[in-house]
Protein backbone atom coordinates (compact mmCIF):
# COMPACT_ATOMS: atom_id res chain seq x y z
CA UNK A 1 0.00 0.00 0.00
CA UNK A 2 1.26 3.40 -0.54
CA UNK A 3 1.90 6.09 1.52
CA UNK A 4 -0.25 9.25 1.20
CA UNK A 5 1.04 12.68 2.07
CA UNK A 6 -0.37 14.29 4.31
CA UNK A 7 -0.11 18.03 3.94
CA UNK A 8 1.61 19.83 6.56
CA UNK A 9 0.26 21.43 9.33
CA UNK A 10 1.31 24.83 11.23
CA UNK A 11 0.49 23.61 14.82
CA UNK A 12 1.04 21.03 17.33
CA UNK A 13 -2.25 20.65 19.32
CA UNK A 14 -2.57 18.56 22.42
CA UNK A 15 -4.12 16.06 21.10
CA UNK A 16 -1.84 15.35 18.41
CA UNK A 17 1.14 14.94 20.85
CA UNK A 18 -0.98 12.30 22.49
CA UNK A 19 -1.06 11.11 19.38
CA UNK A 20 2.22 10.59 18.41
CA UNK A 21 2.72 9.06 22.03
CA UNK A 22 0.70 5.64 20.30
CA UNK A 23 3.00 4.22 17.64
CA UNK A 24 1.08 3.36 14.92
CA UNK A 25 4.05 0.55 13.99
CA UNK A 26 6.54 -1.02 15.13
CA UNK A 27 8.76 1.14 12.93
CA UNK A 28 8.85 5.01 14.09
CA UNK A 29 11.05 7.61 12.13
CA UNK A 30 11.26 10.82 13.68
CA UNK A 31 13.11 13.51 11.90
CA UNK A 32 13.86 17.12 13.18
CA UNK A 33 15.60 19.75 11.05
CA UNK A 34 15.84 23.94 11.49
CA UNK A 35 13.93 25.75 8.95
CA UNK A 36 14.17 29.27 7.12
CA UNK A 37 11.51 31.67 6.00
CA UNK A 38 13.91 34.04 4.07
CA UNK A 39 17.34 34.33 2.48
CA UNK A 40 19.65 31.52 1.12
CA UNK A 41 19.21 29.48 3.96
CA UNK A 42 15.97 27.99 1.96
CA UNK A 43 17.85 26.25 -0.55
CA UNK A 44 19.88 24.57 1.99
CA UNK A 45 16.54 23.34 3.80
CA UNK A 46 15.56 20.52 1.19
CA UNK A 47 19.42 19.17 1.43
CA UNK A 48 19.09 19.02 5.22
CA UNK A 49 16.41 17.17 4.97
CA UNK A 50 17.74 14.64 2.24
CA UNK A 51 20.54 14.13 4.61
CA UNK A 52 18.32 13.13 7.54
CA UNK A 53 16.63 10.72 5.08
CA UNK A 54 19.72 8.97 4.10
CA UNK A 55 20.44 8.59 7.94
CA UNK A 56 16.97 7.28 8.72
CA UNK A 57 17.46 5.07 5.40
CA UNK A 58 20.94 3.46 7.11
CA UNK A 59 18.91 2.98 10.54
CA UNK A 60 16.57 1.55 9.27
CA UNK A 61 18.63 -1.12 7.17
CA UNK A 62 20.54 -1.91 10.40
CA UNK A 63 17.15 -2.71 11.89
CA UNK A 64 16.44 -5.54 9.55
CA UNK A 65 14.14 -4.05 7.21
CA UNK A 66 14.34 -5.16 3.48
CA UNK A 67 15.21 -2.79 0.81
CA UNK A 68 11.50 -3.03 -0.21
CA UNK A 69 10.41 -1.85 2.59
CA UNK A 70 12.22 1.47 3.08
CA UNK A 71 11.32 3.44 0.13
CA UNK A 72 7.93 3.16 0.98
CA UNK A 73 8.36 4.23 4.66
CA UNK A 74 10.29 7.37 3.11
CA UNK A 75 8.57 8.05 0.11
CA UNK A 76 6.47 11.03 1.87
CA UNK A 77 9.91 12.52 2.36
CA UNK A 78 10.99 11.94 -1.14
CA UNK A 79 7.73 13.80 -2.34
CA UNK A 80 8.61 16.80 0.18
CA UNK A 81 11.75 17.40 -1.26
CA UNK A 82 10.17 17.82 -4.95
CA UNK A 83 7.73 20.61 -3.70
CA UNK A 84 9.54 23.60 -4.23
CA UNK A 85 6.96 26.20 -2.64
CA UNK A 86 6.68 24.01 0.18
CA UNK A 87 9.91 25.37 1.56
CA UNK A 88 9.37 28.80 0.95
CA UNK A 89 6.09 29.16 3.31
CA UNK A 90 8.30 27.57 6.81
CA UNK A 91 8.35 28.38 10.47
CA UNK A 92 11.70 27.53 12.23
CA UNK A 93 11.39 24.23 12.66
CA UNK A 94 10.00 20.91 10.87
CA UNK A 95 9.24 17.85 12.50
CA UNK A 96 8.11 14.54 10.32
CA UNK A 97 6.89 11.64 11.83
CA UNK A 98 6.76 8.13 9.68
CA UNK A 99 6.10 4.47 10.21
CA UNK A 100 4.24 1.97 7.02
CA UNK A 101 1.25 3.95 5.88
CA UNK A 102 1.42 6.60 8.10
CA UNK A 103 2.68 9.87 8.00
CA UNK A 104 2.73 13.63 10.24
CA UNK A 105 4.52 16.87 8.93
CA UNK A 106 4.48 19.90 11.52
CA UNK A 107 6.19 23.63 10.77
CA UNK A 108 6.60 24.75 14.09
CA UNK A 109 7.29 27.85 15.94
CA UNK A 110 10.78 26.35 17.38
CA UNK A 111 14.17 25.60 16.11
CA UNK A 112 15.07 22.27 16.12
CA UNK A 113 18.85 20.13 16.13
CA UNK A 114 18.98 17.90 12.70
CA UNK A 115 18.03 14.96 14.67
CA UNK A 116 16.88 11.62 12.79
CA UNK A 117 15.77 8.63 15.16
CA UNK A 118 14.37 5.10 14.48
CA UNK A 119 12.51 2.86 16.68
CA UNK A 120 9.78 0.98 17.96
CA UNK A 121 8.35 4.97 18.98
CA UNK A 122 8.47 8.22 18.03
CA UNK A 123 11.22 10.59 19.62
CA UNK A 124 9.44 13.48 21.00
CA UNK A 125 11.62 15.09 23.78
CA UNK A 126 12.21 18.02 21.19
CA UNK A 127 8.37 19.10 20.97
CA UNK A 128 7.88 19.23 24.68
CA UNK A 129 8.76 23.03 25.15
CA UNK A 130 5.72 23.85 22.84
CA UNK A 131 3.24 21.51 25.04
CA UNK A 132 4.65 21.85 28.54
CA UNK A 133 1.76 21.79 30.81
CA UNK A 134 3.23 23.53 33.51
CA UNK A 135 3.08 26.81 31.06
CA UNK A 136 -0.67 26.28 30.48
CA UNK A 137 -2.93 29.28 30.31
CA UNK A 138 -5.76 30.55 28.95
CA UNK A 139 -7.25 33.84 26.80
CA UNK A 140 -10.45 34.89 26.67
CA UNK A 141 -11.09 37.03 23.77
CA UNK A 142 -14.01 38.67 25.11
CA UNK A 143 -16.56 41.79 23.26
CA UNK A 144 -19.86 42.42 22.56
CA UNK A 145 -19.60 40.86 19.03
CA UNK A 146 -18.11 37.68 19.51
CA UNK A 147 -16.57 35.45 22.88
CA UNK A 148 -13.81 33.07 21.92
CA UNK A 149 -11.70 31.16 24.49
CA UNK A 150 -8.32 29.90 23.97
CA UNK A 151 -5.92 27.05 25.01
CA UNK A 152 -2.36 28.13 24.88
CA UNK A 153 1.11 26.94 26.17
CA UNK A 154 4.51 28.46 26.06
CA UNK A 155 4.50 28.36 21.70
CA UNK A 156 1.11 27.07 21.16
CA UNK A 157 -2.64 28.45 20.75
CA UNK A 158 -5.58 25.78 20.05
CA UNK A 159 -9.11 27.46 20.32
CA UNK A 160 -11.56 25.62 22.63
CA UNK A 161 -15.03 24.93 21.54
CA UNK A 162 -17.37 26.55 23.61
CA UNK A 163 -20.46 24.65 25.38
CA UNK A 164 -23.81 25.33 24.42
CA UNK A 165 -24.52 27.16 27.76
CA UNK A 166 -21.40 29.90 26.83
CA UNK A 167 -23.02 32.67 24.63
CA UNK A 168 -21.28 33.86 21.98
CA UNK A 169 -21.96 37.10 21.92
CA UNK A 170 -24.13 39.92 23.71
CA UNK A 171 -27.87 39.57 21.85
CA UNK A 172 -27.50 36.05 22.26
CA UNK A 173 -26.64 36.24 25.81
CA UNK A 174 -29.55 38.81 26.10
CA UNK A 175 -32.22 36.61 24.27
CA UNK A 176 -31.53 33.60 26.81
CA UNK A 177 -33.47 36.08 29.41
CA UNK A 178 -36.88 36.48 28.74
CA UNK A 179 -37.67 38.78 31.24
CA UNK A 180 -38.84 42.46 30.43
CA UNK A 181 -35.53 44.99 30.01
CA UNK A 182 -37.32 47.78 31.86
CA UNK A 183 -36.72 47.04 35.72
CA UNK A 184 -34.42 44.66 35.69
CA UNK A 185 -32.44 45.05 38.88
CA UNK A 186 -29.71 42.51 38.88
CA UNK A 187 -29.36 38.61 38.22
CA UNK A 188 -29.51 35.22 40.22
CA UNK A 189 -26.15 34.53 41.72
CA UNK A 190 -24.93 38.15 40.83
CA UNK A 191 -26.49 39.97 43.78
CA UNK A 192 -25.64 43.39 42.01
CA UNK A 193 -27.90 46.37 41.06
CA UNK A 194 -27.34 48.82 38.09
CA UNK A 195 -26.01 52.24 39.37
CA UNK A 196 -27.92 55.12 39.37
CA UNK A 197 -27.79 58.51 38.79
CA UNK A 198 -26.59 58.22 35.05
CA UNK A 199 -29.96 58.21 33.10
CA UNK A 200 -32.05 54.77 32.00
CA UNK A 201 -29.66 54.18 28.59
CA UNK A 202 -26.56 53.85 30.46
CA UNK A 203 -27.95 51.77 33.21
CA UNK A 204 -29.82 49.21 31.10
CA UNK A 205 -26.64 49.13 29.28
CA UNK A 206 -24.25 48.14 32.12
CA UNK A 207 -27.07 45.20 33.69
CA UNK A 208 -27.07 43.99 30.61
CA UNK A 209 -23.53 43.65 30.37
CA UNK A 210 -23.47 42.11 33.83
CA UNK A 211 -25.57 39.54 32.50
CA UNK A 212 -23.51 38.59 29.62
CA UNK A 213 -20.74 38.35 31.98
CA UNK A 214 -22.56 36.36 34.78
CA UNK A 215 -23.58 33.88 31.76
CA UNK A 216 -20.07 32.90 30.09
CA UNK A 217 -18.29 33.22 33.64
CA UNK A 218 -21.16 30.23 34.69
CA UNK A 219 -20.76 28.70 30.91
CA UNK A 220 -16.96 28.62 31.46
CA UNK A 221 -16.13 26.63 34.86
CA UNK A 222 -17.95 23.63 32.76
CA UNK A 223 -14.81 24.48 30.83
CA UNK A 224 -11.82 25.36 33.09
CA UNK A 225 -10.20 22.73 34.78
CA UNK A 226 -9.85 23.00 38.74
CA UNK A 227 -6.29 23.70 39.19
CA UNK A 228 -4.69 26.64 39.03
CA UNK A 229 -4.40 27.24 35.53
CA UNK A 230 -4.50 31.11 34.78
CA UNK A 231 -7.12 32.93 32.68
CA UNK A 232 -6.09 36.44 30.87
CA UNK A 233 -8.56 38.39 29.85
CA UNK A 234 -8.31 40.19 26.23
CA UNK A 235 -11.03 43.47 25.99
CA UNK A 236 -11.75 46.78 26.09
CA UNK A 237 -13.27 48.69 29.48
CA UNK A 238 -15.76 48.98 30.87
CA UNK A 239 -16.36 45.12 29.70
CA UNK A 240 -13.33 44.10 31.22
CA UNK A 241 -13.60 45.44 34.47
CA UNK A 242 -17.76 44.01 34.44
CA UNK A 243 -16.21 40.96 34.00
CA UNK A 244 -13.52 40.81 36.74
CA UNK A 245 -16.88 41.80 39.11
CA UNK A 246 -19.06 39.03 38.49
CA UNK A 247 -16.30 35.96 37.71
CA UNK A 248 -16.03 33.12 39.77
CA UNK A 249 -12.94 32.05 38.34
CA UNK A 250 -10.23 32.14 41.14
CA UNK A 251 -7.26 31.97 38.84
CA UNK A 252 -7.90 35.35 36.56
CA UNK A 253 -4.89 37.61 35.93
CA UNK A 254 -4.99 41.19 37.39
CA UNK A 255 -3.71 42.52 34.03
CA UNK A 256 -5.66 42.15 30.65
CA UNK A 257 -4.78 42.63 26.83
CA UNK A 258 -6.28 46.05 26.23
CA UNK A 259 -8.10 46.85 22.82
CA UNK A 260 -10.57 45.16 20.90
CA UNK A 261 -9.70 41.56 20.33
CA UNK A 262 -11.72 40.70 17.68
CA UNK A 263 -9.14 42.96 15.45
CA UNK A 264 -6.40 40.28 16.88
CA UNK A 265 -5.45 37.11 15.59
CA UNK A 266 -4.72 34.22 18.03
CA UNK A 267 -0.97 34.25 17.79
CA UNK A 268 -1.42 38.36 18.60
CA UNK A 269 -3.23 37.50 21.39
CA UNK A 270 -0.78 34.67 22.77
CA UNK A 271 1.99 36.60 22.36
CA UNK A 272 0.52 39.36 23.88
CA UNK A 273 -1.04 36.96 27.09
CA UNK A 274 2.53 35.36 27.19
CA UNK A 275 3.70 38.27 28.81
CA UNK A 276 1.62 38.42 31.49
CA UNK A 277 1.80 35.36 32.14
CA UNK A 278 5.31 34.89 32.02
CA UNK A 279 6.60 35.91 35.45
CA UNK A 280 4.28 33.44 36.62
CA UNK A 281 5.88 30.89 35.12
CA UNK A 282 9.09 31.57 35.99
CA UNK A 283 8.56 31.55 39.60
CA UNK A 284 7.65 28.15 39.57
CA UNK A 285 10.42 26.48 37.36
CA UNK A 286 12.44 28.72 39.97
CA UNK A 287 10.97 27.33 42.80
CA UNK A 288 11.03 23.34 41.32
CA UNK A 289 14.66 24.05 40.76
CA UNK A 290 15.60 25.76 44.16
CA UNK A 291 13.31 22.19 46.01
CA UNK A 292 15.23 19.84 43.87
CA UNK A 293 18.58 21.22 44.78
CA UNK A 294 16.93 21.40 48.82
CA UNK A 295 16.15 17.86 48.12
CA UNK A 296 19.62 16.99 46.66
CA UNK A 297 22.17 18.98 49.31
CA UNK A 298 20.09 16.79 52.21
CA UNK A 299 20.67 13.56 50.09
CA UNK A 300 17.01 12.96 49.78
CA UNK A 301 16.09 9.52 47.83
CA UNK A 302 13.23 11.92 46.49
CA UNK A 303 16.08 14.19 44.74
CA UNK A 304 17.23 11.52 41.45
CA UNK A 305 19.91 12.15 39.02
CA UNK A 306 20.80 8.65 37.88
CA UNK A 307 19.21 7.64 34.57
CA UNK A 308 18.82 4.32 35.75
CA UNK A 309 16.52 5.22 38.67
CA UNK A 310 14.61 7.97 36.53
CA UNK A 311 13.42 6.02 34.16
CA UNK A 312 11.94 3.14 36.03
CA UNK A 313 10.14 6.30 38.23
CA UNK A 314 8.83 7.96 35.46
CA UNK A 315 7.38 4.49 34.01
CA UNK A 316 5.72 3.74 37.26
CA UNK A 317 4.30 7.73 37.70
CA UNK A 318 6.45 8.47 40.49
CA UNK A 319 8.92 11.57 38.92
CA UNK A 320 6.38 14.86 39.59
CA UNK A 321 9.36 17.60 38.20
CA UNK A 322 11.67 16.54 35.59
CA UNK A 323 14.44 18.64 34.11
CA UNK A 324 16.13 17.37 31.06
CA UNK A 325 18.63 18.48 28.58
CA UNK A 326 16.58 19.35 25.60
CA UNK A 327 19.60 18.37 22.69
CA UNK A 328 21.26 15.66 24.08
CA UNK A 329 20.37 12.09 24.28
CA UNK A 330 20.99 9.17 26.25
CA UNK A 331 21.33 6.13 24.23
CA UNK A 332 20.55 2.54 25.92
CA UNK A 333 17.53 0.22 26.54
CA UNK A 334 14.50 -0.21 29.09
CA UNK A 335 13.69 -3.81 29.86
CA UNK A 336 9.84 -3.13 30.73
CA UNK A 337 9.73 -6.46 32.36
CA UNK A 338 12.45 -6.17 34.59
CA UNK A 339 12.14 -2.22 35.06
CA UNK A 340 15.79 -1.94 34.28
CA UNK A 341 17.90 0.12 32.46
CA UNK A 342 20.86 -0.41 30.39
CA UNK A 343 22.95 2.75 29.53
CA UNK A 344 25.46 2.61 26.72
CA UNK A 345 28.57 4.59 25.89
CA UNK A 346 27.71 4.28 22.34
CA UNK A 347 24.50 3.80 20.54
CA UNK A 348 23.98 0.24 19.83
CA UNK A 349 21.29 -1.23 17.16
CA UNK A 350 17.93 -1.12 18.95
CA UNK A 351 18.45 2.17 21.27
CA UNK A 352 16.43 3.72 22.18
CA UNK A 353 16.88 7.47 24.08
CA UNK A 354 16.64 7.05 27.61
CA UNK A 355 15.79 10.49 28.34
CA UNK A 356 13.57 11.37 25.59
CA UNK A 357 11.57 7.77 27.49
CA UNK A 358 11.51 9.39 30.77
CA UNK A 359 10.65 12.68 29.59
CA UNK A 360 7.28 11.91 27.19
CA UNK A 361 6.27 9.13 30.39
CA UNK A 362 6.93 12.28 32.87
CA UNK A 363 4.62 14.41 30.89
CA UNK A 364 2.16 11.35 30.05
CA UNK A 365 1.80 10.67 33.62
CA UNK A 366 0.87 14.30 34.15
CA UNK A 367 4.39 15.37 35.97
CA UNK A 368 5.83 18.63 35.08
CA UNK A 369 8.82 18.39 32.64
CA UNK A 370 11.34 21.30 32.16
CA UNK A 371 13.36 20.92 28.57
CA UNK A 372 16.36 22.92 29.12
CA UNK A 373 19.59 24.11 27.89
CA UNK A 374 22.37 21.62 29.56
CA UNK A 375 24.02 24.08 31.24
CA UNK A 376 20.51 25.13 32.95
CA UNK A 377 20.35 21.87 33.66
CA UNK A 378 20.62 21.54 37.53
CA UNK A 379 22.60 19.09 39.60
CA UNK A 380 25.68 16.69 38.27
CA UNK A 381 23.22 15.27 35.45
CA UNK A 382 22.49 14.17 32.86
CA UNK A 383 18.96 14.31 34.11
CA UNK A 384 17.06 15.69 37.34
CA UNK A 385 13.93 14.56 39.00
CA UNK A 386 11.57 14.73 41.83
CA UNK A 387 10.07 12.25 42.92
CA UNK A 388 6.89 12.03 44.53
CA UNK A 389 7.53 8.94 46.64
Amino acid sequence: MQTTLTHPVDLLLSHDFDGLMVPPGDVCVSLYLPTHHAGREIRQDPIRLKNLARRAEESLRTRGLRDGEIPAILHPVRKLLEDGIFWHYQSRGLAIFLAPNWNRFFRLPLPFEELAVVGDRFHLKPLLPLLTRSNDFFVLALSQKRVRLFRCGNHVTEEVELEEDVPRNKDEALGWDDRPKQGRQGFAGGGRTASRGHGPGREDEKVDLERFCQLIDKGLTRILPNHATPLVISGTDPLVGIYREVSSYPHLEPHAVPGNPDQLEPEELHVRAWEIVRPRFDRVAAEQRTRFEELANKRSSLAAVRVESVVPAAMSGRVEVLFVPLTEQCWGSFDREEMTVSVHGQRHPGDEDLLDLAAVQTFARGGTVHAVASEDLPGPGPVAAILRY
